[in-house]
């Protein structure tokens, strides 16, 4: 049977179940024009295979637009947890997708600085998070609620230890680790002022969160 059009169109004339079950299984080929490529597209989504539309794109992610990036991305979390094989498979598609969105000005930084945090583990040794790191050196509040998810108060009631508040711990520490660009001190900027006045906000808030120590130290591992 040809990836083409025709087989589509009849697999679905069969039934909706027997076109479904076909989205799931078939090779992810990329059709050689745009609207074969929109209409396979759609048709992953329905099925929830976004693995498949990283095989069809084969790292050029300029034939689909950044929020269509994004909706794969967000898929293709859903799809990983369902079946963690799949993640050897699909990560160095998801580095390169999520390189190429960093290039790309269409897109929010904030959103692209989400999905960096869920991939984090796979960008930690391969990729800079740029759009997260960009965040946390505009927003101090971001950045001493990631040392309060991974360090404890210096004194005080500690709380419960869950498996949630751990995990939470390992993502935010990963986090602070990836951290490669002094804040304000971008390619091509220079802004001393920018980067004393954030670090004045980030002691003042840590102080006031119990980590004044933990935050002198992470703010000296950034500038080291």
């Amino acid at each position: 049977w040809p990836d083409s059009r025709e087989t589509w169109d009849f697999v679905l004339s069969l039934s909706r179940d027997i076109s479904d079950e076909y989205w799931k299984r078939k090779y992810a080929f990329r059709p050689s024009s745009k609207e074969d490529f929109l209409f396979a597209f759609d048709k992953y989504c329905q099925v929830g295979r976004f693995s498949a539309i990283l095989d069809m794109i084969t790292y050029d992610e300029s034939v689909v637009t950044a929020s269509q990036c994004m909706q794969v991305l967000r898929g293709l979390i859903g799809e990983i947890n369902e079946d963690p094989r799949k993640l050897q498979h699909v990560q160095y598609g998801v580095v390169h997708m999520i390189q190429a969105l960093q290039q790309r000005e269409d897109i929010e930084v904030a959103e692209l600085a989400a999905i960096e945090y869920q991939y984090l583990p796979l960008l930690e040794f391969q990729a800079e998070p740029l759009s997260l790191n960009r965040l946390l050196g505009t927003s101090p509040q971001l950045f001493v609620g990631v040392i309060c998810d991974a360090f404890s108060p210096a004194s005080g009631e500690k709380g419960e230890i869950t498996e949630e508040r751990r995990s939470r711990a390992r993502l935010a520490y990963q986090v602070l680790r990836s951290i490669k660009t002094v804040p304000g001190f971008s390619t091509g900027t220079e802004d001393a002022a920018h980067l004393r006045n954030w670090i004045s906000e980030v002691r003042a808030l840590a102080k006031e969160a119990d980590r004044a120590v933990i935050a002198d130290q992470q703010i000296g591992q950034i500038l080291a």
